[in-house]
């Protein structure tokens, strides 16, 4: 520490991941800080196929027909962010909606999957839906990123983000909505 004597006390700023530049483009959605957790355990318990979670929530939140792929290692690039990321798996379910009707809706997920050490988790997903007006006009896209900001704390942000594919006069409605659902 600069302009340190010997003999003073010098307290030590927490380790802290730099802000993830891609999170900063997305809107911030969520945000926890967990102690006594490090990047590893989250990564066990959140998004490993050993404990799987995903799958049950999504279930407990009534959605049906859920199917989690195992992870696949590799290297995969991400659509939206162009980022690289090491595993990668699909999970799709379908829910009812009300629309004009009751609809069925079919979503496919695509995680993509990069830990930084024991620094950082992140997990990209990209949310594609079939079965209402528009869907095809947009994908949503979620970003996890636990980032170490102590020994053994983490900091969650979820960002979200609304790609369209194509103009869509309801664009304004669509990410009310979007944002109000995820």
């Amino acid at each position: 520490v600069p302009y340190a004597k010997k003999g003073d006390v010098v307290k030590k700023d927490k380790f802290r991941m730099p802000p993830d530049a891609t999170l900063q483009k997305m809107e911030i959605i969520a945000e926890r800080k967990l102690k006594r957790v490090g990047v590893r355990d989250y990564h066990e318990v959140a998004w490993s196929d050993k404990k799987p979670m995903y799958g049950p929530f999504l279930e407990e939140q009534g959605k049906n027909h859920v199917v989690v792929q195992p992870w696949e290692s590799g290297t995969y690039e991400g659509d939206w962010c162009g980022e690289t990321y090491s595993e990668k798996r699909i999970v799709s379910f379908s829910f009812m909606k009300q629309t004009i009707g009751q609809t069925l809706v079919e979503v496919k997920h695509t995680h993509q999957l990069r830990l930084i050490g024991n620094d950082q988790c992140i997990v990209q997903i990209q949310m594609e839906m079939k079965g209402f007006p528009y869907a095809d006009c947009f994908v949503v896209e979620v970003r996890h990123v636990a980032s170490r900001v102590g020994e053994n704390e983490l900091n969650i942000q979820i960002g979200m983000h609304v790609e369209f594919l194509k103009s869509c006069m309801f664009e304004k409605k669509i990410r009310k909505n979007t944002g109000a659902e995820t």
